[in-house]
């Protein structure tokens, strides 16, 4: 797509989002700095096409946060130009979807069919040599053509495959997607719909804190200071319902556990003074690890794991 279609877009969505936002002055810190971000690009006539690209769908999902909607599947904002790349991305689409199996071995004709699609690719996006979504996707190709004789369409496609995936990987590191799962991950991964997730979040989070007698204030407040540990987690593992889960989630788990450490206090002070202290770590753990039974784990395990620490500590001595 053309930069002035992501521009003309962003903006679209910036006058709806202006529209909405009655009182800026009610706008937490985050909403505000995120905003800002998205006039400068407006205002920059050097803005890069996958900035005003990433902005675009974090806008779209923003705006559907703080309308309290839930979060939406973005629609790619392009149309295929041939029949070469429409079938490309169908293959791609379906490689992200995991319905191409990558087990078994190849035989030669698939093997040269992978090796004339990788050296297409990395043609057009040579820093996608030796990273691992690369590698995967150019031999799927080679499964599901598996024959010599169609290289040349191979290596034409392995283009094509490479400008996407180029687009694709500029698009979520210009909008703070980690780097390690783009490496890895990017030809399972819906970048449109996780920049949209990010705005989304924030978004809803933005919602709940200015409707906070019809939402839980608690909750907003833990999930916005682990926004990215939330975002990161569901990117990782594929989740994209991850941050739905923690706002219905984490609320009722962390007053669990607040819960069990009063009750802690009377029979172990020492325990409890710990885990009042290091409250914002385990929970940052648990988000960031996806494992909310990680709360309750530690309240029943770090009396023991302190006193063992404790004996070892004098034998020391």
């Amino acid at each position: 797509m053309p930069t002035t279609s992501y521009l003309s877009s962003l903006a679209d969505v910036c006058r709806a989002i202006q529209n909405r936002v009655s009182n800026f002055a009610l706008l937490i810190t985050e909403s505000r700095v995120f905003l800002d971000s998205l006039q400068h690009s407006l205002q920059d006539p050097s803005a890069p096409q996958s900035l005003l690209r990433a902005q675009y769908h974090q806008a779209a999902g923003f705006l559907d946060g703080i309308r309290g909607m839930d979060r939406d599947v973005q629609n790619p904002l392009f149309s295929p130009s041939d029949p070469i790349e429409t079938e490309v991305r169908t293959f791609l689409g379906s490689v992200r979807r995991g319905e191409i199996s990558a087990k078994g071995a190849l035989n030669d004709g698939a093997k040269g069919c992978a090796d004339a699609f990788f050296q297409g690719a990395i043609a057009v996006f040579p820093d996608a040599a030796s990273k691992a979504f690369l590698k995967t996707t150019a031999r799927l190709w080679g499964k599901r053509m598996s024959s010599d004789e169609r290289r040349g369409f191979a290596e034409e496609a392995g283009r094509r495959a490479g400008a996407i995936l180029r687009d694709d990987y500029d698009a979520g590191r210009a909008g703070g997607l980690a780097a390690s799962v783009l490496d890895a991950k990017l030809h399972i991964r819906s970048v449109d719909d996780y920049l949209a997730l990010q705005g989304w979040f924030l978004g809803i989070l933005q919602f709940m804190m200015t409707h906070a007698r019809e939402n839980d204030p608690e909750t907003a407040k833990i999930l916005r200071g682990n926004r990215d540990s939330v975002i990161y987690q569901s990117f990782h593992s594929g989740q994209l319902d991850y941050p739905e889960q923690m706002l219905q989630e984490i609320g009722d788990a962390v007053r669990d556990f607040d819960r069990k450490v009063n009750e802690m206090e009377a029979s172990d002070p020492e325990t409890a003074k710990i885990l009042r202290e290091d409250r914002g770590s385990v929970i940052y753990r648990a988000l960031n690890g996806g494992q909310l039974d990680y709360l309750t784990r530690v309240v029943q395990e770090i009396g023991e794991v302190v006193r063992v620490f404790d004996q070892k500590v004098n034998e020391m001595e």
